[in-house]
């Protein structure tokens, strides 16, 4: 995302900054302490890559698959599956590394663009439906609901990879393709995957706690609730940084784009109503952008004004994605606006076979 200005540093812009953090890698370079956020701590305790936990919940017709946003576990999902037991059976999934469970091991090598826990992890949803869902005698394909940063587009990607395992997909206060740079996305693999190598990583291998905590989501963005709101913080901040560096830089590499054009599962995306819109733009900012862009279309799709999936769910073919918005919410908006939040996943699911 490219920042125009100050003064358009709205919550819209910093959505796209990925777990916050803008600074340069020299902001790290005052802290005394050296540490190196690309590998774990000696002896860190590791474990498989992939899922480390699953929690099965709901005796609904309806099969769902309930991915939480990084870098949470299935927990995230808790007080929707309540509400919801009656409608749909539910499985919630713990990425390896959050909720107090073991990381994978790093790889040798720091070629984020293969992806490993990622695939790892997207291998392990895809058998997960096969054996409990989608096999002979189950309920069949689920809907995947990707919730917030990275977890969207495991969801589109699963639903790319392996059509025949997803009936539709619901994204959550997604986050979009993570921008690489200041400037506009990149979709260019090849071109992201030096940046990550050449920019990002170098940043976050010295990262402190500190720098971290001061910059990642910050409570207020997570939950219009205040006690809720830090209770998730602090939950952000207890998983470890190099287990959330590993992830983040695998998913920079990638972006949802090229896998949205391409997806045949109807989509809903359920996204915080955005407080600037690009229509309620001051006339003098518009003709900046139109300067700066060659068009007001153009500068719509660089800006993305309303969040990462006002763009996204355009480029889904034809008829295939929509978008809700759900006012006075923070990213965890299935709890700060539940009964809106229900309401318009039943909505969406019961239209899927109309």
């Amino acid at each position: 995302m490219l920042v125009i200005s100050v003064s358009m540093r709205s919550r819209v812009v910093v959505t796209f900054l990925i777990l916050g953090v803008v600074a340069s890698p020299a902001a790290s370079a005052r802290d005394d302490d050296v540490v190196d956020r690309l590998h774990h701590p000696k002896g860190t305790v590791t474990g498989p890559a992939g899922i480390a936990h699953v929690e099965r919940r709901g005796d609904g017709p309806i099969p769902m698959l309930l991915l939480a946003g990084a870098p949470y576990g299935w927990k995230v999902w808790e007080q929707f599956m309540e509400r919801n037991a009656s409608r749909y059976t539910m499985w919630a999934v713990t990425p390896a590394g959050y909720d107090a469970t073991p990381p994978p091991a790093m790889p040798e090598d720091e070629d984020y663009a293969a992806q490993p826990w990622t695939n790892a992890l997207l291998g392990d949803l895809a058998t997960l439906i096969e054996k409990e869902m989608a096999g002979a005698g189950k309920l069949g394909p689920p809907v995947v609901v990707g919730h917030h940063l990275a977890s969207d587009y495991y969801a589109v990607r699963l639903a790319r990879d392996r059509p025949e395992l997803v009936k539709a997909i619901v994204t959550v206060a997604g986050q979009g393709t993570i921008p690489i740079g200041s400037g506009p996305v990149i979709e260019d693999l090849d071109a992201r995957a030096k940046y990550v190598r050449d920019d990002r990583a170098p940043f976050f291998r010295s990262v402190s706690q500190e720098t971290w905590n001061a910059n990642t989501f910050p409570a207020k963005s997570l939950s219009n609730d205040e006690a809720r709101g830090h209770a998730w913080f602090e939950a952000e901040v207890a998983v470890p940084i190099e287990t959330q560096v590993r992830y983040y830089l695998e998913a920079t590499t990638d972006g949802i784009e090229p896998h949205v054009t391409a997806i045949v599962a109807p989509l809903l995306a359920i996204e915080v109503q955005p407080r600037m819109t690009f229509e309620n733009l001051p006339s003098g900012m518009k003709s900046q952008l139109e300067k700066q862009f060659g068009s007001l279309e153009a500068a719509k799709q660089a800006v993305r004004f309303g969040g990462p999936w006002e763009a996204l769910v355009e480029k889904a073919p034809d008829g295939l994605a929509r978008i809700v918005h759900v006012a006075k919410s923070g990213a965890m908006l299935m709890d700060d606006a539940a009964e809106e939040f229900d309401d318009a996943v039943a909505k969406f699911i019961a239209e899927l076979d109309d």
